[in-house]
């Protein structure tokens, strides 16, 4: 049997830069590992790569959809060559291409019966192939095309996603680059070049260019092209073509037009030309050849005529060139091709730099004597040809592979190959050894652990069991649902507009849904057989029953209990706890919840657990056991109440119904409005026979409905208490009638006059749609100034959206039943020195002291003053001291004996100090203690004091019940032995964690770093921004005031606010770093925004969005922009930047000034030169930088961008000497800066150890 060929997927760019090595790269892996090749691109591009490929070729070419105009781009805008200013907008555009390349690979492993291709080998663009290599268990490769080097500037984070990387260059070529990826990226990087494709032309062009070149001297002719994107402008091709003219020279020029057309266009030679160039140089003279558009390059350079390449130092062009030993003279126009420029000149001696980019100024003389200078005998040209001679060399052996040896792209290659069959053979046993999961990973403490693979099936009883099963239910589902498709099932709809439904169900309960025809009864039996056979499990049909609608008749009801084996159901039958079908008593139907709490309380009666153990009782039983059944039915008010009163009974027995802890009644409101809340499968078939539509809230009850939407709708009250709409479009809110306002009372908004309310608008009237803010002089016309300041407020989406309705008694706007019971218990707090109940159970005590504290605040703990309320006349002197009446605060702070004690624990109290008078004040003193302690020490002091209370009270009912003595020194050495033994539980073995400390620093090579803050102040905020180069310098910083007083939304208008800048700056790779974790998760969607931050969360993903797609050099993508350090988070422990909004002589006078010393920096909202005081006496107090940045007009200086690119050459060396900076051990090289925040963070951490040394003296 012949052995199956391995298949490899590869996926390029849609340009011939791409292209053209991906294709030369699918020959030499044909070649070398005889294996087949899936070569995936766009139509177009597949279309004019067809010819070029034999008919038995192994490489075989796939199309995946591709529409351009669904994109905003040109018909047929399929490649950047005849596009080349729309290479952005493509890089965007080919994140559509996921759903459609996972399609096709799964297609590709059906077509081989479930043989996986052995790699996928995608683009530097598209990295998001690594997830969907890895969902099928596939090697992924990212294959540059490019060098290390230069693609080293351009460092794409999210490459780690893949498991290699190759790229187009060699070892001994690129070590210093290569070696800077491996370090940055920690995958394997190899080094599988040159990669190079002949593409010589059919139509018998290359034959003329041939005969031309073989007539002329070995080394004299002069190819000059820019490759196929890029062209010069015509001021330079008019002084590059009186160079050529001048120099006498032989030579091809590969000719598009000039900038300032299309490129594709055709040439035009009198115009872009000087006046008879093409007559007398290549007519006349034979001294050249005009190519238009495209000329066989690797051909060209490979005749021994071709002694010079005028190049712009694209990859794939230096690697022609080199290759065939020809030195370059180089023209960069963009990108990496700077870099690569100097790497060939300074460090290869193989290059020599003409002019550098398409705007700069040339002349032909200095063309003339650079030509001159290389190709003629001089000292530099020799000196480059040997040069190059030598690369030539370098890169043969390369790829060398007789007599026994094997070249280090070769070598690279086989490691590659390797490396995938070793991850396909561990994926393979996985499969085999691990039941139905590849392998197993787990969570501990937040970190993922290394894939284990399983060596035995799952148990009952396995934790990982109940997921097995739900997995195996889910087949069960799928056999259903294909034979509803199929119309071998019918199920059941509640309305013609409805979903039909054929089956619900939960774990191993299933309720299935059919007409009662033998036919369908029989398809479902079916379904059932295949599943038992399939899965190995069987249905218990004793078990089991069926449910006929009234006017089903008895023969057919007859024929499927007969078919199934299966009963009728009786009418008390339940599912899941609850009743399936109910009477017209719905007290009789429900009766059996209260008898089931009965059941589970009686066993376990109030004198056999403590209170803390009755508690865990009503928590975990008493409050649980109705959940179901209230998120589905409407429980009746007297089950409630009795519900209510057998918990009450449990907990003290007393007839109050104020004494109750929880109200069933209240909980099955608040479950109710759940289902209300959701859109899940249930409510969209209630919803549609009902005709319900979406504002169903503000609408009159539907008459004649079921007891579940009858339910549902007594909740509409409680649902519009916290519901309210966040403004998208405005489309479908009603100014006056919706709530939309979130600040207002009953977020409704208030007229200035009263019969503007006759007159229906929306809320999309009041939004001018140019700018995206409010129309001010309409809202001045219509509303009060209340809810006019309100409205300014809500900020308005720059994408407009859809508005949705928002809880916001919630910060994340989704509904949850807590929120919605405390809402409708209604209980106003109306005293002021109320306890802060929730407080009581954060306490770090043991859970009986916790306990016993609550009893006290909820005043039920039994001193004789109480009990002398309800029992009558008896002795209320306090039996500790027989002095005053005994009370809360008399016991336990006014007692001689209590004062004895408190004096003598740890912290020496004198409690009679301490004004004490109702049992809410001693509450809030051990949950609060009054005194100025560090967060520790106060845990600690609350702590103390709650085991010194019930020390008390235990003393207090030794002596009132068993007599005795006091005994002083045993009960304070009791105390601080409990404590101790507390303190002692809590502590957590040593481990060995590593700790980040936090600190500042610079980005990475040519990017902005942009610092924000916030600073919120009595009645408004202060925005600062500070924006640094990755020298540390800063370039810019910025300050304003804004009206927000809210901490998270100050927080994130300062994030958006950098992002505006950034883009009017024109910076084109930028770090934003800030302190609001929250608003930091939210955007890159790790959690989900609260509903205030909303709308300015989807605008700065909208800028990031559109910040992405400005810079047409940009090597990130939307995703990529959020995680590849594009949006960074770093907490600092102290504020980076502290704004300050208000001129600081008045903050000096104010004495306001304290908490600003010794931040990292301050940025002051004021001039230099009107604020000398103020300002010098900040830089006394506040050793770091202090910066002025008030109000200052626009400097003409230029931007940001344009000095980078001013400074593009001096920029192509210092970065190299950066990259080799970082290949040092650490230990032994440090920058500057990083040395000056080591001493700094050295300086911390000593004064850190001072006050741990002084605090604990």
């Amino acid at each position: 049997m012949e052995q199956r060929k391995e298949n490899i997927v590869m996926f390029p760019f849609m340009a011939q830069g791409h292209i053209r090595p991906f294709l030369a790269l699918a020959f030499h892996i044909v070649e070398r590992k005889n294996c087949t090749v899936t070569f995936i691109n766009t139509p177009l591009n597949i279309k004019k790569l067809r010819p070029s490929l034999p008919s038995n070729s192994s490489i075989r070419l796939l199309e995946i959809p591709f529409s351009s105009t669904d994109h905003g781009l040109p018909p047929d805008a399929e490649n950047t060559d005849a596009f080349p200013h729309l290479i952005g907008e493509l890089i965007c555009a080919s994140h559509s291409f996921k759903p459609s390349f996972t399609a096709l690979i799964s297609n590709l492993i059906q077509e081989q019966n479930g043989h996986r291709p052995l790699c996928i080998i995608a683009d530097m663009f598209f990295s998001w192939t690594a997830k969907v290599a890895h969902e099928f268990g596939v090697f992924n490769a990212i294959f540059n095309a490019g060098d290390g080097y230069g693609m080293g500037q351009r460092l794409c984070h999210d490459w780690v996603e893949s498991d290699a990387l190759l790229f187009n260059t060699v070892e001994e070529f690129d070590h210093i680059g290569l070696t800077y990826f491996r370090q940055q990226i920690k995958r394997p990087v190899w080094p599988i070049g040159p990669v190079q494709l002949s593409m010589e032309s059919k139509a018998g062009s290359w034959e003329l260019y041939k005969n031309w070149l073989d007539s002329k001297a070995s080394g004299s002719v002069l190819y000059i092209s820019f490759g196929s994107q890029s062209t010069i402008s015509m001021s330079q091709m008019m002084e590059l073509a009186k160079a050529l003219e001048a120099s006498g020279k032989d030579f091809i020029w590969v000719i598009r037009p000039p900038l300032e057309f299309d490129i594709n266009s055709e040439f035009n030679a009198e115009e872009w030309l000087p006046e008879g160039f093409e007559q007398r140089v290549v007519g006349e003279k034979n001294k050249g050849l005009l190519v238009h558009k495209w000329a066989p390059q690797v051909e060209i350079l490979s005749n021994k005529s071709v002694g010079v390449f005028l190049s712009h130092c694209g990859w794939n062009s230096v690697l022609d060139s080199l290759s065939h030993g020809v030195p370059i003279m180089g023209w960069p126009m963009t990108s990496e091709q700077h870099f690569n420029a100097k790497k060939l000149e300074e460090e290869m001696g193989v290059c020599i730099e003409v002019a550098n980019g398409g705007s700069c100024e040339v002349r032909h003389e200095d063309i003339v004597a650079k030509i001159e200078l290389v190709m003629n005998e001089t000292e530099k040209g020799k000196d480059m040809t040997r040069k190059a001679g030598e690369v030539m060399e370098m890169l043969k052996n390369a790829k060398k592979d007789e007599d026994g040896f094997t070249g280090s792209s070769l070598k690279a290659i086989d490691e590659f190959f390797n490396a995938a069959l070793l991850q396909r053979e561990k994926t393979t046993m996985s499969h085999n050894n691990g039941n139905l999961l590849v392998s197993y990973a787990l969570l501990i403490n937040g970190g993922k652990t290394k894939s284990f693979i399983p060596s035995r099936g799952l148990r009952q009883g396995d934790p990982l069991s109940p997921y097995l099963f739900i997995l195996s239910q889910d087949i069960l589902s799928r056999i259903i649902e294909n034979q509803f498709n199929g119309g071998g099932l019918s199920g059941v709809k509640a309305s013609i507009g409805s979903p039909a439904i054929t089956h619900v169900m939960y774990a191993d309960d299933i309720v299935m849904f059919s007409k009662a025809t033998r036919n369908e009864a029989s398809n479902l039996n079916h379904c059932i057989e295949k599943y038992c056979k399939w899965s190995g499990q069987l249905v218990n049909r004793n078990k089991s029953g069926l449910f006929f609608s009234k006017h089903t008749q008895k023969p057919i009801i007859r024929s499927i209990k007969q078919l199934l084996q299966m009963k009728s159901l009786k009418n008390d039958a339940m599912y899941l706890g609850s009743p399936m079908f109910t009477s017209s008593s719905s007290i009789k139907d429900f009766k059996y919840l209260q008898d089931k709490l009965e059941s589970r309380l009686l066993g376990w009666r109030s004198k056999c657990l403590s209170w803390a153990g009755r508690c865990t009782m009503i928590k975990s039983v008493a409050q649980a056991l109705p959940t179901y059944t209230m998120s589905t039915f409407e429980v009746p008010k007297k089950i409630c109440e009795n519900l209510d009163a057998v918990t009450r009974r449990f907990w003290w027995n007393p007839n109050d119904p104020k004494w109750q802890i929880f109200s069933m009644e209240v909980m099955g409101c608040s479950m109710s409005s759940k289902e209300g809340w959701r859109n899940s499968i249930c409510m969209k078939l209630v919803r549609s026979k009902y005709k319900v539509r979406g504002d169903w809230l503000f609408k009159d009850p539907v008459k004649n409905s079921s007891p579940l939407w009858r339910a549902i709708e007594k909740t509409k009250k409680l649902i519009t208490k916290g519901a309210c709409f966040l403004v998208g479009d405005g489309t479908s809110i009603n100014v006056w009638k919706d709530p939309w306002i979130p600040w207002l009372q009953d977020f409704k908004a208030r007229p200035k006059n009263d019969n503007d309310q006759q007159f229906p608008i929306m809320v999309s009237s009041l939004i001018d749609s140019n700018s995206h803010c409010w129309k001010q002089e309409l809202l001045e016309q219509l509303f009060d100034s209340a809810t006019k300041e309100a409205i300014n407020k809500i900020t308005i989406p720059l994408r407009p959206r859809n508005d949705k309705i928002v809880w916001l008694l919630e910060k994340n706007g989704l509904f949850s039943v807590k929120s919605a019971y405390n809402l409708c218990q209604n209980l106003p707090n109306t005293n002021q020195n109320a306890v802060e109940w929730s407080k009581i159970w954060k306490l770090k005590a043991h859970e009986r002291s916790k306990m016993f504290l609550w009893r006290i605040a909820a005043n039920v703990l039994p001193t004789k003053d109480l009990l002398a309320e309800r029992v009558g006349n008896m002795d209320t002197l306090c039996n500790l001291c027989n002095e005053e009446v005994e009370t809360c605060s008399h016991l336990f702070f006014k007692c001689n004996v209590a004062r004895a004690i408190w004096y003598g624990c740890k912290w020496s109290l004198r409690s009679d100090e301490i004004n004490v008078n109702r049992n809410e004040e001693i509450v809030k003193i051990v949950i609060d203690p009054p005194w100025k302690l560090p967060k520790e020490s106060r845990e600690q002091v609350s702590l103390q004091m709650i085991i010194t209370l019930e020390a008390i009270w235990n003393l207090r009912n030794q002596i009132t019940h068993n007599g005795g003595e006091i005994n002083l020194i045993s009960t304070i050495k009791g105390i601080e032995a409990r404590v101790q033994e507390f303190l002692l539980s809590q502590e957590l073995p040593p481990q060995h964690i590593h700790m980040d400390v936090t600190k500042w620093s610079t980005p990475p090579p040519n990017v902005v770093k942009l610092n924000v803050d916030a600073a919120i102040l009595r009645n408004h905020s202060t925005l600062a921004v500070i924006a640094r180069n990755d020298k540390g310098e800063v370039l810019k910083a910025w300050a304003k005031q804004s009206k927000c007083c809210d901490p998270l939304q100050a927080e994130t208008s300062a994030v958006l606010w950098a992002l505006q800048l950034a883009a009017s700056e024109s910076f084109m790779h930028i770090i934003i770093e800030g302190d609001a974790k929250v608003c930091f998760d939210a955007i890159a969607d790790n959690s989900p925004a609260p509903w205030t931050v909303s709308s300015l969360i989807t605008n700065i993903i909208e800028l990031i969005r559109a910040f992405g797609m400005a810079c047409s050099d940009h090597k990130f993508t939307l995703p990529d922009f959020l995680e590849a350090n594009t949006i960074h988070l770093s907490q600092l422990s102290e504020s980076l930047i502290k704004a300050l909004g208000s001129d600081p002589f008045f903050m000096y006078m104010k004495k306001v000034i304290i908490h600003c010393i010794n931040v990292d920096a301050l940025l002051i909202n004021t001039v230099e030169e009107i604020d000398k005081l103020g300002l010098n006496y900040f830089k006394r107090l506040n050793k770091a930088g202090v910066f002025a940045i008030g109000p200052r007009h626009e400097s003409s200086t230029p931007s940001w961008r344009e000095r980078a690119g001013q400074e593009m050459r001096r920029k192509a060396c210092e970065t190299r000497k950066v990259m080799l900076d970082a290949m040092k051990d650490e230990k032994g090289f440090e920058v500057s800066s990083v040395k000056a925040m080591d001493d700094f963070l050295s300086v911390a951490m000593l004064m850190r150890e001072k006050t741990r040394k002084s605090l604990k003296e």
